[in-house]
């Protein structure tokens, strides 16, 4: 699911300062589900408080709650609503494996602890496949119970291995990252994983691990690694996808990592047999992609940037399609900076400062933004530039600025100006 409370933190922090403002709403919000009367939700459970219910069913246990735009977001234009659920998962290893989702709003933003819930999804997972959707929630009880006594046969007698008890879902991405692709295929240079699907990939990316809040499943350890799915109407997404099979959930980490690479969508893809091969596909794919990459990027003005109307207009006939303005009314900024994404094209880069120094004003900063940790904040904020945002990142200034405005800068240069 595609956590909008993190993408709403992202422009908030970058373009606004951090606002703590809403994820208090969002805590009010689970608080009042928490309470809310089950029979409030299903005419046909008791009236006692939703999650006093959910506990009789699967256990005095601390539950995972959360809010989530009900796996609705995708690829769905920035601008249009996506709904929120309040959703709640039992912790890891508990097996059967419940995970419920209740919508709460059709619109994300305006959540409010108050009002009707709906039953959205509902699912229960365990061992050997014995696993069930549910259509409506008073189901819940008799599903647990039948998928309980199904998977109690396929059940490991530990979970999990000792040496990944202390682990959380981010040490496994950062042992993939971490992978030399040397070791992964002896046709390429040393270079760790993570660098090389950024260099060659030139997206955003996505880290997904089976089964990690649902772990009563596959036995096998999998991390996932693919092209961020963000907004793309110019379909410049390169489809990569690579699982990495690392282990299993009983005994560790273990052996050389299995790869599955594939490159395509379900109709046309294939499946390729090494890295080396990937990074052709990759190549070809940018090669050809690369006069709209340069061109479709969303840029984001604040209209009390300097010359902003003019500054818009030039970037316009210029052939950026993808610009968007924000009111930045009540922002008094020591300095105007400029905010680059790291993978924008280093020549598509150097355009727009000239043009902001040539139509704004010469007494600008400059900022490439670093890489985030987040996998969709790096997404969203690798292809973005934002004209008069502020932030506590490095502001290039005078004659650091021209060499960021260099003829030979490379494009690896170009990404280590990120601090």
């Amino acid at each position: 699911m595609t956590r909008i409370s993190l993408i709403s933190l992202l422009l908030s922090t970058l373009v606004f300062g951090q606002d703590n403002e809403h994820g208090q709403k969002e805590l009010a919000v689970i608080k009042y589900i928490q309470s809310l009367p089950a029979s409030k939700i299903d005419t046909k459970l008791p009236n006692i408080p939703y999650e006093k219910w959910l506990k009789q069913i699967v256990g005095d246990i601390p539950l995972e709650w959360e809010i989530d735009d009900c796996g609705e977001g995708g690829d769905r234009p920035i601008e249009e609503p996506v709904p929120a659920c309040v959703s709640v998962r039992t912790p890891q290893w508990h097996c059967p494996a419940v995970n419920i989702s209740l919508i709460v709003s059709s619109e994300y933003q305006n959540i409010a602890p108050k009002g009707d819930a709906g039953f959205w999804y509902g699912g229960v997972a365990d061992f050997g496949n014995k696993s069930r959707s549910i259509k409506e929630l008073s189901e819940l009880a008799v599903i647990v119970k039948e998928v309980d006594s199904a998977a109690a046969q396929y059940r490991p007698v530990k979970l999990p291995a000792p040496s990944l008890q202390a682990m959380s879902k981010e040490d496994f991405f950062a042992y993939v990252r971490a992978l030399d692709v040397h070791r992964l295929d002896s046709s390429l240079p040393s270079e760790r994983f993570d660098s090389w699907f950024s260099r060659t990939a030139r997206w955003g990316v996505q880290e997904w691990i089976g089964d990690i809040y649902n772990l009563c499943g596959s036995n096998k350890l999998s991390v996932r690694v693919y092209s961020a799915s963000i907004v793309d109407p110019e379909k410049l997404r390169p489809p990569a996808d690579i699982t990495f099979n690392i282990g299993t959930w009983e005994h560790g980490i273990e052996g050389e990592p299995e790869l599955l690479i594939s490159f395509g969508d379900d109709v046309t893809g294939s499946s390729l047999k090494t890295l080396g091969d990937l990074e052709k596909k990759l190549n070809a794919w940018n090669a050809t992609r690369e006069s709209a990459r340069n061109k479709y990027i969303t840029i984001s003005t604040n209209t009390n940037f300097p010359n902003a109307k003019l500054v818009i207009q030039k970037l316009h006939d210029a052939g950026f399609r993808g610009q968007r303005t924000y009111f930045g009314d009540g922002m008094k900024l020591y300095k105007w900076n400029i905010m680059i994404g790291p993978k924008i094209n280093v020549r598509t880069a150097q355009q727009i400062i000239e043009f902001c120094l040539r139509y704004s004003s010469k007494d600008i900063g400059v900022i490439i933004m670093p890489h985030n940790k987040n996998p969709t904040l790096d997404a969203l904020n690798t292809l973005r530039i934002y004209l008069g945002g502020n932030s506590s990142e490095h502001a290039y200034v005078g004659d650091d600025i021209k060499k960021l405005l260099s003829p030979t800068l490379t494009q690896e240069q170009f990404e280590s100006f990120a601090k």
